[in-house]
């Protein structure tokens, strides 16, 4: 999930990083319109694009790539944040362009755009309380259910994803979690915003920054808030190109190679799973993605099951049969066909210690094989921490039987 979220973030960003005004920006569908992600880009790059935005995002990019690896563990510049400084880069360096290459300088519409408020009168006219004369409508409801089902789902996924990304490996607290994004929700709607929920993006750059509580996510909402009210002419001088430039370097960090070369030495078993999963979650949504990378794992985990599970060896008068690990119904053929090996006249071990669990079919046919060993001369020993949690299902008190 971490790994297609980060691609996404890398190839959404690449016309912004070009300078090319991307009509359906909000767009969370990875195909869209006539064609998909990958051939937008195509249709980006044939056309003409502003060389002054890309100079400025390349500039970012490098400066963070070059802090990630350079930035100092002590001192004055280490509490500096890589993205601020590729942000001012960036504004900086869109106003020299203004000088010594005036034709280069990226124009408005390339910069950020934050509404603009001469007084705190007008800035509070920025929000809008809600319209409750459809309250009774079933769209609004239906509309509703789906955006609250949709988030919490993509929250617990993301709270999942993050919590491993968290260097002390804490747990959060998803009832709470919940609450508080109920909580937020409802304010938000109330004042004319947009549903919140809980995402990798920003909750990652939180991780990267070395943010040790959650007072790093209020303050984010902080810092948010005071600049768009106190200084939105300041943010109205950021290129595009450079946030962009921020986006692709945090989307790198999820999806790097070493990821899918690391998935790949652990073997298909691992890698297709992974992959399907961030092609899936590319090419439909989070949600879609995920499940059908569920599937796609549930299928390898039947196979695995389908692998031989019972092992039989003989050698004179001593056999032994081993359970290598949990004893399901699709195992009962396997074990009665080992069990139908068994020679007369011998010592058979019927070693369950590497299971914790074993399905009652099974226990079943090891009830009625034990039961059949006495008129065959064949002493029977069950060994495991099973076998003791077990002997009451099985009839133990068959002469020649022991569980150790």
């Amino acid at each position: 999930m971490l790994a297609s979220i980060g691609l996404i973030l890398v190839l959404k960003q690449i016309p912004f990083a070009i300078g090319y005004e991307v009509e359906a920006e909000g767009s969370f569908e990875f195909a869209s319109g006539d064609g998909n992600t990958f051939t937008n880009l195509f249709v980006f790059l044939s056309r003409k694009f502003e060389p002054g935005a890309l100079i400025i995002s390349l500039a970012g990019l490098a400066f963070l790539f070059w802090w990630d690896s350079a930035k100092p563990k002590q001192g004055p510049f280490s509490f500096l944040p890589g993205p601020l400084v590729a942000v001012l880069i960036g504004v900086i360096g869109n106003a020299l362009l203004g000088v010594i290459l005036p034709s280069w300088k990226i124009g408005t519409e390339h910069l950020v755009q934050v509404p603009v408020s001469k007084s705190p009168a007008e800035f509070t006219q920025l929000f809008s309380l809600p319209d409750f004369s459809d309250i009774g409508s079933s769209g609004v409801w239906i509309a509703a259910a789906t955006i609250a089902i949709v988030a919490s789902l993509e929250s617990m996924l993301s709270i999942k994803a993050i919590d491993e990304l968290d260097p002390q490996r804490r747990t959060t607290d998803k009832n709470l979690e919940l609450m508080a994004q109920g909580g937020g929700n409802i304010v938000s709607g109330l004042l004319g915003g947009l549903p919140v929920t809980s995402v990798i993006v920003r909750s990652s750059a939180n991780v990267g920054a070395g943010a040790q509580s959650k007072a790093s996510t209020m303050l984010h909402g902080l810092w948010l808030l005071l600049s768009v009210a106190l200084i939105p002419i300041v943010l109205n001088l950021i290129p595009l190109a450079a946030l962009a430039a921020v986006l692709i370097a945090t989307g790198y960090k999820l999806c790097t190679p070493q990821l899918f070369l690391d998935r790949y030495r652990q073997g298909w078993t691992q890698f297709i799973p992974f992959a399907v999963t961030v092609i899936a979650i590319m090419f439909t949504n989070l949600l879609e993605g995920v499940l059908i990378g569920l599937v796609i794992g549930f299928v390898f985990v039947i196979a695995r099951n389908f692998r031989t599970a019972v092992t039989f060896a003989c050698e004179g008068n001593d056999c032994l049969i081993r359970a290598r690990r949990n004893l399901y119904f699709i195992h009962k053929y396997e074990l009665e066909k080992q069990l139908n090996r068994v020679p007369e006249n011998c010592r058979l071990l019927i070693d369950l210690s590497a299971t914790n669990y074993v399905d009652l079919d099974n226990v079943e046919i090891i009830n009625s094989f034990i039961k059949a060993s006495q008129f065959k001369s064949i002493d029977v020993v069950v060994r495991g921490d099973l076998a003791e949690r077990t002997s009451p299902l099985i009839n133990a008190p068959v002469v020649g039987v022991r569980f150790t």
